[in-house]
């Protein structure tokens, strides 16, 4: 029985985590899970504020993925939650092997929102308003 504390630890170093430090004053509605985010390396062209802060680790054994692309999932899913449109990276530490131990990958990103809304975006209305027709009578 002294074992299974000791497998629950050594499990949660296996997985990729995210937290969420919010910045802006405003709340906005969360995002459907798995919604669509764009991921920048670099602050985009677009008129945007940035919401948060999305720190992300990996996990910290051998089997487990230290790169970005191991945590980019639980920070897209911390953005979903928060109501972000994208998120813009500002520090990558990917992990690895130093000598015999093991280290965890980092990253840290922005979360953003977009000022306005393009024909396109994922979350802009499904229904584009159409002008009225209105008949003439005589």
């Amino acid at each position: 029985m002294k074992a299974l504390p000791i497998l629950c630890l050594l499990l949660s170093s296996c997985v990729a985590s995210s937290s969420f430090t919010k910045l802006s004053s405003e709340s906005y509605p969360s995002r459907p899970k798995n919604c669509s985010l764009k991921v920048y390396a670099e602050k985009p062209e677009r008129a945007y504020e940035t919401i948060g802060l999305i720190n992300g680790v990996s996990g910290q054994t051998a089997v487990s993925g230290k790169s970005l692309d191991s945590m980019l999932p639980t920070m897209k899913k911390e953005a979903c939650k928060a109501g972000a449109h994208a998120l813009v990276l500002r520090n990558v530490e990917e992990g690895g092997t130093a000598w015999i131990q093991e280290t965890q990958g980092k990253a840290s990103a922005a979360a953003i929102r977009y000022k306005e809304t393009l024909p396109g975006d994922p979350w802009a209305s499904k229904k584009a308003k159409q002008p009225v027709q209105i008949p003439l009578t005589e």
